[in-house]
């Protein structure tokens, strides 16, 4: 999450992330614990 917030937002106020990885990585896991901490952040 800090390099996430650390870099620029370079669409505007969004941050675009890209999860990616094969079925069962626990790319939804990764989503949505950063969407919270994200948002804990008030990013």
């Amino acid at each position: 999450m800090r390099t996430v917030l650390a870099g620029p937002a370079r669409l505007g106020g969004v941050r675009l992330v890209a999860v990616d990885g094969p079925s069962g990585a626990g790319k939804t896991t990764v989503a949505a614990r950063l969407g919270r901490e994200l948002a804990a952040a008030g990013a």
